[in-house]
Parts: structure tokens; sequence; C-alpha cells
């Protein structure tokens, strides 16, 4: 139930038996995925609300389905060359997205991908989206390709329209473009939120090799398949 009053949203969620009322403070649009209720076993999130209506996702906090997690490195050059290579940290990245794919395939589905049968049914599986891809090595991408369900690339034509983003606001400000964008950007947990509109088409695949699937469809597609296995 939602009952808008000024700036404030009342939510009264009945579950087992039993009710809980939360109280937010929106501003129209609202920043999505409010946490309203966090437990051992559910997680309710407002995704959307206007004058009238609200949308609400309610996630199982133990029945986890996927995994979407990002990876970058730069570039490193050595004293013996100009050229710039892919560098130490890349097999790191590897092993440390691979580790905890492991870690969960264990967890949900009682093995890990390298040793499933080829017929199990997968009802986890684990998406890593790396950035700098052009310092991602073919052994990097094995490693992670073994342990890893999917591997995306963000592509470098997306990088460089969120710049071309963030250089209209520096320009409509009236500030250089180089200092208001390493204020504008301070990390994936500090950054204010804008209105970046990120595709499915901003994200190429490259594990495994003949997927054509975008990762939207992919998630999709995987969740379609979990509710029929129940």
């Amino acid at each position: 139930m939602l009952k808008a009053a000024d700036d404030r949203a009342a939510f009264l969620i009945a579950q087992n038996g039993k009710s809980v009322r939360r109280t937010l403070r929106v501003h129209l649009p609202i920043e999505a995925a409010s946490l309203l209720i966090e437990s051992d076993r559910l997680v309710i999130k407002l995704s959307a609300v206007d004058a009238n209506t609200a949308r609400l996702v309610f996630l199982d906090a133990q029945d986890v389905r996927a995994s979407v997690e990002s990876k970058r490195v730069g570039a490193q050059r050595f004293s013996s060359s100009d050229k710039l290579g892919s560098g130490i940290q890349t097999i790191e990245k590897a092993k440390q997205a691979s580790l905890v794919a492991i870690d969960a395939d264990l967890k949900f589905n009682g093995t890990i991908k390298a040793l499933a049968p080829k017929d199990q049914v997968r009802r986890y599986i684990s998406i890593i989206v790396l950035g700098n891809g052009v310092h991602w090595t073919d052994k990097d991408k094995a490693i992670m390709s073994t342990y890893l369900d999917y591997a995306f690339l963000v592509r470098d034509a997306s990088i460089i329209r969120y710049l071309d983003y963030v250089r209209d606001k520096a320009t409509a400000a009236g500030e250089d473009f180089k200092d208001f964008l390493m204020s504008y950007f301070q990390g994936m947990t500090k950054t204010a939120p804008d209105d970046f509109a990120v595709t499915s088409h901003d994200f190429q695949i490259i594990t495994p090799v003949g997927e054509r699937r975008s990762l939207n469809q992919i998630l999709e597609q995987h969740i379609d398949d979990y509710r029929e296995i129940g």
C-alpha cells in the first residue's frame, strides 16, 4: 500500500502473518533500489514510484540465481620497453573472479563448472564484465572460461560515449573537462547517480565462444529456465 504525501511514501508489507510498516522520504523520480527490508531470508527493494503507485522487488536472499562481477586493470610498461603490456594484474584478477565463482558454484550448484556433467541443470550462473579489455590475454580468458559461465567486455565505444556525456555536463557547467571529470567520477560507490543509459549493446561477449545472446538475454533466459525447474 502506498500513500504519498509531500515527499513521503508509506508501505505496509505483510508476510507470514506479520506486518511491517516503512516510511521513506522520496523524490520523484526516485533513485532505484531503495532498501525497505533486509533479513537473512528476504530482501525487499523499492524500484520505482510515481504519484500514485510503487513497484517493489522481492528477493530471496538464500536463493541466489546469478552473480555479475566487474573487473578492470590498467596497462603496464616495463623499463626495457616503450610498449604498454597487459601487466601482472590481469592473471590475478582472473584468479580472483574464478575463486568467487567457484565458491558460489559449490554452494548453489554443488559442484564447480569445470567438473559439472554437461547435462547438469545450473541453478546458479556466474558472469564477469571486464574493463580495459585490450589488456586481458588469452591465458586470462582461458582461466575465466573454465570457472565462470560468461565473460563480457565493455566496448570502447561505450566508454567514449560516457566520456562524451560527462564532457557535455562540463561544458554546461562552464568548467574544464579534465577537472570536471576528476571531480565527477570518484568511483562506483561515490559517484552520484546520473541518467546515462547503458544498453546490452555496450557489452561484448567474449566467452563462451559462439554465444550470441546479450547480457540481458542470458539473465532473462536463465530466470525463465529457473522458474520451469523450480
